[in-house]
């Protein structure tokens, strides 16, 4: 996930609980175990059960459903899913039930970090797919220079999946850059300026993206997520800091300037 600078304090699915996410090598699936129609006041009192719990969801089986909202976990770095290079999807398992419902919960999460980006292994599902998201409310508190100097605008909710990258010649273009599996840090990441995606879409159908600035760097980052790699591996080290330092001492500067200020 490619941070948009905030904590995240999403609630985790219990493991007792007997609704459960649950990932294997063929995928993702909601379940719930050992469960019958109730009646009466117990199907009432089980209802509030689950709100209580933290589920806004009702049972299969009672007649107003309401959608299922489940924040997941963000995996920390050292998770060795985080490191892995994730499998490519079917036509047949993106079009299916469970695909799509993770990436609804995956889309519920990002927005909870809130992020502009979430890979799917960054959740614990280790599958070549991605959401982005650039919202405008993101972009209010920023200058206008800052916005232009990132090359950055409202991106609409996309996913990627099995993507495959072409990075365009030309100067890389560095940031800082934060990472909800590194929570609380951030550095200066140098990434290509433009890029061209080949993928699938949400409902596997091929399409082509071409980007620029700030849009090709969210790419990036995610497309990364999906080979095991995190911007550790392609930042410059000296400008490795905590979020609470980057915004004390370097978000108002150039990049320019935090290079020479940490030049050894």
């Amino acid at each position: 996930m490619l941070l948009y600078f905030a904590g995240f304090t999403g609630m985790d699915v219990p493991s007792n609980d007997p609704l459960r996410i649950c990932d294997s090598s063929c995928g993702f699936s909601l379940r719930r175990e050992n469960e019958r129609p109730l009646s009466g006041e117990s199907r009432a009192g089980r209802t509030r059960n689950r709100t209580d719990c933290g589920f806004q969801a009702r049972l299969p089986w009672e007649t107003s459903i309401r959608r299922l909202s489940i924040r997941l976990k963000i995996l920390q770095v050292g998770d060795p899913v985080l490191r892995q290079k994730a499998r490519a999807l079917s036509n047949e398992e993106i079009r299916g039930a469970e695909i799509q419902q993770l990436i609804d919960f995956m889309l519920e999460t990002m927005r909870d970090a809130p992020g502009v980006g979430l890979a799917a292994p960054q959740v614990g599902i280790s599958l070549q797919l991605a959401i982005i998201e650039d919202r405008a409310e993101y972009l209010r508190d920023l200058r206008p220079e800052i916005l232009a100097e990132r090359k950055r605008e409202p991106i609409p909710f996309h996913v990627i999946i099995n993507p495959q990258i072409q990075l365009k010649d030309g100067a890389p273009a560095a940031f800082f850059e934060g990472c909800l599996s590194l929570a609380g840090f951030s550095a200066v990441v140098p990434r290509a300026a433009e890029v061209v995606v080949d993928c699938l879409d949400r409902f596997g159908e091929p399409k082509q993206i071409q980007a620029y600035g700030w849009y090709a760097r969210i790419l990036q980052h995610e497309i990364d997520h999906l080979n095991g790699a995190l911007y550790l591996d392609r930042m410059l080290p000296r400008t490795f800091t905590t979020m609470e330092h980057l915004n004390r001492y370097w978000k108002d500067k150039t990049i320019a300037e935090v290079e020479s200020l940490l030049a050894p």
